[in-house]
């Protein structure tokens, strides 16, 4: 197989699933616990998850996996992350299941996810006359009604909710992440809330979070996601290039990168694609000589999503496309005369390619 970007195999981290564990058990039998998993960018903390969560789904008695991400500060709607975890198996549930889950929290539910409306409506889950809820008491309202998604979902199957970036989070999104820790219930819920602690200062909203979650009667485990020793960073470049490194090819790479998994990748593609650059060279220059590298399409894509900040879909990524071509100027975007013309769904033939070169050299991630 030609060599890829990433490594297929995951490498190392075993100490911090070690650590990880005991959570997980304790929320098997009925106790619910939270975990604080923080890193610096690049050293892999996502990584982690995604393998952790493989691994409890693959279990004799598996977990719901429940996942959300804060996007930059600024460019969410409220609780985003919550809804990104929640709405995809809510949609998903059986009209008889949809109603039981969501319980007497019905109108709550509502209010964060008003596609639920019509079928809630056919249904006859919705009251006649809404509910008046003081606005003191309307958040604390909502985060009951989550919670009590949360735990009979736990009753069918041990839940792990996750969510990412926690100082990027909304005000909304962090109250319930403090609830979450602080509550008392048995139930099989796992929280794990990821973090960079590089990004905080003393002032920081998550801070005051961070100090509270960890002081609640269970406290939070802290889990620090730390960059891969030599070990590690060697099983990483065998698992992406198919040799082991040689010992001085190691050295550059474990110097270079500071055991950085992102930053390691980022030199291998760059060794692998221009000939004549220096390794040692600044992280930028090589990340922008390798862009330099792409065709017209990609890197006409590559701009429109640097801009946005958070994920893209298709659809929105077409929408900025026109948009943008509309008011810059009326010349048509660059064109390379070897790309395929093929659209898929509403996205034209260009955006198409551009997309597929950028994901097929692990410059964008779907």
């Amino acid at each position: 197989m030609p060599a890829g970007y990433t490594s297929a195999r995951f490498v190392g981290r075993e100490s911090a699933f070690a650590r990880l564990a005991p959570a997980l058990e304790a929320a098997t039998a009925g106790i619910s616990t939270t975990v604080l998993a923080e890193g610096s960018g690049g050293v892999g903390v996502s990584r982690f998850l995604t393998e952790a969560a493989s691994r409890l789904t693959s279990l004799a008695e598996p977990f719901t996996i429940l996942r959300g991400r804060s996007a930059a500060a600024g460019t969410d709607e409220p609780y985003a992350p919550v809804l990104q975890a929640l709405r995809p198996i809510l949609t998903a549930l059986p009209d008889a299941d949809l109603v039981a889950l969501l319980g007497p929290s019905v109108e709550d539910h509502l209010r964060l996810m008003p596609e639920l409306h019509g079928r809630l409506v056919r249904l006859g889950a919705v009251p006649e006359r809404p509910s008046v809820t003081s606005a003191e008491r309307r958040q604390g309202r909502l985060l009951e009604g989550i919670l009590g998604v949360l735990g009979r979902l736990g009753d069918r199957q041990p839940v792990m909710l996750v969510l990412e970036d926690l100082h990027h989070a909304d005000a909304g999104t962090r109250a319930f992440a403090t609830f979450l820790a602080k509550v008392q219930r048995h139930h099989r819920v796992c929280f794990v809330a990821s973090f960079q602690p590089d990004e905080l200062t003393r002032s920081h909203p998550l801070t005051a979070d961070i100090v509270t979650m960890t002081d609640a009667r269970r406290p939070a485990e802290r889990l620090r996601i730390d960059p891969l020793g030599r070990g590690e960073l060697a099983d990483l470049i065998e698992a992406i290039e198919g040799e082991r490194p040689t010992g001085s090819a190691l050295v550059l790479f474990a110097e270079r990168s500071g055991g950085v998994p992102l930053v390691a990748e980022e030199l291998i593609a760059a060794r692998r694609e221009l000939s004549g650059a220096a390794l040692t060279g600044r992280f930028e220059d090589l990340v922008i000589a390798r862009l330099a590298l792409r065709s017209p399409e990609c890197r006409r894509v590559l701009r429109l999503l640097a801009l946005a900040g958070r994920t893209l879909t298709t659809a929105e990524l077409t929408d900025v496309a026109a948009a943008y071509e509309l008011t810059a100027d009326s010349r048509l975007p660059p064109r390379s005369s070897s790309m395929p013309r093929r659209g898929e769904g509403p996205i034209d033939a260009d955006l198409t390619a551009g997309l597929a070169e950028g994901v097929e050299n692990g410059i964008i991630v779907v």
